[in-house]
C-alpha cells in the first residue's frame, strides 16, 4: 500500500486560522511573531512577496506525525528567534533557492 505525507516544518497557524491567512497573511504572521516584517525587510527581502510564495493553503503535517512518528527538525518559531538574534547558522538552507534545493549546474 502507498500513501502520501507532508514532511516539512509545521505550519505556524491553525487550520481554524486559515481564513485569516487567506485574507491577511501578514497580519496573522505579525500577531504570532511581532516584528517579523521588519526583520525580513532588514534582511533585504519583501515579506509580502514571501507570503505570496507560500500560497494560501494549509499544509498539515499531522498525518506524518500520527502515521510515521515524524517530528520536524525546524519550526517557524525557532527560525523567528534565530532571525531576531542574527543567528544565520540556525537554518543552513535559508540562503538556498527553491526552499533549500541547491541549484543544478
Amino acid at each position: 500500500m502507498f500513501d502520501a505525507f507532508n514532511v516539512m516544518a509545521a505550519v505556524p497557524f491553525s487550520l481554524e486560522q486559515l481564513p485569516q491567512w487567506r485574507e491577511d497573511p501578514r497580519a496573522l504572521l505579525e500577531s504570532r511573531f511581532p516584528g517579523i516584517a521588519d526583520l525580513v525587510t532588514r534582511r533585504g527581502e519583501n515579506i509580502d512577496e514571501l507570503l505570496g510564495a507560500w500560497g494560501h493553503v494549509y499544509w498539515s503535517i499531522e498525518k506524518a506525525r500520527a502515521g510515521l512518528g515524524y517530528q520536524p527538525g525546524y519550526n517557524f518559531a525557532e527560525f523567528y528567534r534565530a532571525l531576531q538574534s542574527g543567528n544565520d547558522a540556525h537554518y543552513p538552507f535559508a540562503d538556498l533557492p527553491w526552499w533549500g534545493v541547491p541549484e543544478q549546474t
